[in-house]
């Protein structure tokens, strides 16, 4: 089975992901790329927790003081990893 309509073309695979990048046949300028969101800064984690508030109220043993304080001294680091991720994307495509 395609993991993708006839329209499309796989453009990078991995062991991990059998669809990473595509594009649209015959118009390779329109591409799409997938990753987990790495690149995530302490105010989109902030934002996450709030509109979870509620569900993580309820006895989740998720430390979001901890969560938000690890995203905040990660930031640069992880920015920085999410580049090299996004340049060899490019580069790959």
């Amino acid at each position: 089975m395609q993991p993708l309509p006839e329209h499309m073309d796989v453009l990078v695979t991995s062991a991990d992901c059998r669809v990473e990048a595509i594009s649209v046949k015959g118009r390779p300028h329109i591409v799409g790329f997938q990753s987990d969101n790495h690149a995530a800064t302490p105010k989109n984690i902030e934002s996450w927790i709030k509109s979870d508030e509620e569900w993580l109220s309820e006895g989740s043993l998720v430390d979001t003081v901890d969560m938000l304080k690890s995203a905040e001294r990660m930031e640069e680091k992880i920015g920085k990893q999410f580049e090299v991720i996004f340049r060899n994307y490019i580069e790959l495509t």
